[in-house]
């Protein structure tokens, strides 16, 4: 493997983990990847992946010389189909060439997710279900369907901004108390607004950050772990903050 293949190599194993970070896989998953792709190709050694939530290093030795590659990772989002085929591509990655690997990271890369209103829909029935687990009425349920679609609607569209983050759920998080409000004032007066708020809230809740802590910590990697933690623990005290609002707003 000379030098111009070697950089290729370098960008072909940045580009995997990136996509898997990008699409919320867990940091010890991105490091074990880019090591086994790298380790495929003859020629390689001592490959080195240091992942963060915010960036990406990785290093190898070819011909005596060391390849590094550096990058910021500025977005996030949850694609677990794209972490499954990057999985699986790894564990092919020593039947193919460079340019087999580039050709199928471009086709990895090019996926589109679902369309908004399926996604919209989809927050809908997941606050339904998490209204019947609360044991809302049918008509709570109704409003509960409405009030998700619309908060995920609004949380989707925040998040694709400029606007921080946290000030994206710290909005939603009033949404989800203001609308089941607004609801039982205006349409529905014998609407169970706590069951509503429950069904609405748990649409928030940071379950992949708090999942994807645990496992950093449980597998060593403590940085990891401390920040995707720290992350959901942020994320639950805007949504607190949300409701707060929305409550002193309603009072």
């Amino acid at each position: 493997m000379d030098l111009q293949e070697s950089n290729r190599l370098a960008s072909v194993v940045m580009r995997a983990g990136l996509i898997l970070l990008e699409s919320g896989a867990e940091i010890y998953r991105v490091e074990d990847t880019m090591n086994r792709i790298c380790l495929s190709f003859p020629g390689v050694a001592q490959p080195e992946a240091f992942v963060t939530r915010t960036g990406v290093m990785f290093s190898f030795k070819a011909h005596e010389r060391i390849i590094t590659r550096v990058v910021r990772v500025q977005h996030y989002d949850t694609d677990l189909s794209k972490v499954d085929e990057i999985n699986s591509l790894s564990r092919h990655a020593s039947a193919m060439t460079l340019s087999q690997m580039e050709r199928a990271l471009d086709k990895i890369d090019a996926q589109k997710g679902y369309p908004w209103w399926v996604i919209a829909l989809a927050g809908g029935f997941c606050s339904v279900g998490f209204g019947m687990m609360d044991g809302a009425s049918l008509q709570g349920l109704v409003a509960a369907f409405g009030i998700g679609l619309i908060i995920w609607l609004v949380d989707g569209l925040l998040q694709k901004t400029f606007i921080n983050g946290l000030l994206a759920t710290l909005i939603s998080g009033f949404l989800c108390t203001w609308l089941p409000m607004m609801v039982q004032e205006y349409l529905i007066p014998e609407l169970d607004v706590g069951s509503a708020v429950v069904a609405a809230i748990a649409l928030l809740v940071p379950g992949l950050a708090i999942t994807n802590g645990i496992r950093d910590t449980i597998s060593g990697d403590y940085l990891s772990g401390l920040a995707g933690t720290t992350e959901a623990f942020l994320v639950a005290i805007a949504i607190a903050l949300g409701c707060l609002t929305a409550m002193m707003v309603g009072a």
